[in-house]
C-alpha cells in the first residue's frame, strides 16, 4: 500500500534520506514501523527515538571545554550525556588534526601529537 504525508493519521511524514512523501509500508525493526522510500529506494523508521542536538549546542559545549570545564559539568549544565560530549570533543579534534596536517608541508618527519598555544 502506497501512502503520501498527509494520509497517514494526519501526521507529516517524508523519507529521511530525500525528502520524498510516498513510501510504503515494509515491515518492522524492533517494534517499529519500517517503510520503504518509493523515490529512492532506501529505508527508514518514522521516529527512531535518537536525539539530534544543534550545531549551536555542540559549539557551546566545545567552548565550554576549552574554558576547562569538564565533560561532566558541561553535560549537567546543557543536559546532554557527558559521553556525548567526549565524542564531540574527540572528533573536533580528530578534524583539527586533519586540517593541520594537510597544510604541514611533506619534507616534514610523521607526527604524533602537536601542540599549539596561545601567543
Amino acid at each position: 500500500m502506497l501512502y503520501s504525508s498527509k494520509q497517514r493519521k494526519g501526521v507529516f511524514m517524508y523519507c529521511k534520506h530525500c525528502g520524498e512523501s510516498s513510501y510504503r509500508k515494509d515491515g518492522k525493526v524492533r517494534g517499529k514501523q519500517r517503510y520503504f522510500c518509493k523515490a529512492c529506494g532506501r529505508r527508514f523508521i518514522a521516529a527512531d527515538g535518537r536525539t539530534h542536538y544543534s550545531d549551536q549546542q555542540k559549539l557551546t559545549a566545545l567552548a565550554l571545554y576549552k574554558e576547562g570545564v569538564g565533560f561532566r559539568g558541561i553535560g549537567r549544565l546543557l543536559g546532554i550525556s557527558y559521553q556525548t560530549i567526549l565524542r564531540w570533543t574527540q572528533s573536533a579534534g580528530e578534524e583539527i588534526k586533519r586540517i593541520i596536517r594537510g597544510e604541514l608541508p611533506e619534507n616534514l618527519p610523521d607526527m604524533d601529537m602537536i601542540v599549539i598555544d596561545e601567543m
